[in-house]
């Protein structure tokens, strides 16, 4: 009977830690979000005003944004913004990261960017071992004799902060195409691979029906051979 209470005990708590945990994280991304951005002009706005009003500062903070988005939209403010990029981009450090910033958001916000449309597979740290990629450029590549290859750039996430990962340069022919939505991927990445999706599945099932999945020079990684 006690060992029937432990594990009754033990279950309910993992439940409600499976329900919990997520939104705390939740709660702890957005209230630091929220005071972050209350905490750039909350200060000032309470000293000017003389009373301190939980939550002006990022109402601010977003009117500001809109209106430099708004300056920006015209011929003055471009200019202006080309003149501020000119003189950031000269300095060692700062230029590193503003540049590695700017490229980020314009690649995760701008549709015609166009930047992490492809969730693949690619093989990583041993032959036969894969880890899921996301597809941010191409080109071509032509060799001597008037062979032409294509050559993409694939963003390996690490896991559970995608943010940060490695960039690698790889043949079109030796990735597989996953059939699963960027954000699918993403979740599938930042899970550790606990949430899965059925287009995984799907895939796994074409190999199995093939002879042989293998890896090689001949008929490249990532071939199904039939």
């Amino acid at each position: 009977m006690f060992k029937t209470l432990r594990k009754s005990i033990r279950r309910q708590f993992l439940t409600g830690l499976l329900v919990v945990t997520p939104l705390a994280v939740t709660i702890f991304f957005i209230r630091f979000l929220f005071g972050f951005m209350d905490g750039l002009f909350g200060p000032a706005l309470a000293r000017f005003i003389g009373v301190k009003i939980p939550g002006l500062g990022i109402i601010f903070t977003l009117l500001a944004i809109f209106l430099v988005g708004l300056l920006t939209a015209n011929f003055v403010g471009r200019k202006l913004v080309v003149i501020g990029e000119a003189l950031v981009t000269r300095l060692p450090i700062v230029k590193t990261i503003y540049s590695s910033s700017k490229q980020l958001i314009e690649a995760l916000f701008l549709p015609a960017s166009h930047a992490f449309n492809r969730v693949v597979l690619v093989e990583f740290a041993r032959q036969g071992s894969f880890v899921v990629a996301f597809v941010t450029n191409s080109t071509t590549l032509e060799f001597p004799g008037g062979e032409k290859k294509e050559l993409v750039s694939v963003f390996i996430p690490s896991t559970p902060l995608p943010t940060t990962g490695w960039v690698f340069l790889v043949f079109a022919e030796n990735v597989i195409d996953l059939p699963i939505s960027v954000e699918a991927g993403f979740r599938l990445v930042v899970s550790g691979g606990i949430v899965s999706h059925p287009g995984l599945h799907k895939l796994a099932q074409e190999f199995s029906k093939r002879k042989e999945f293998f890896l090689g020079p001949v008929e490249g990684p990532g071939r199904v051979k039939d």
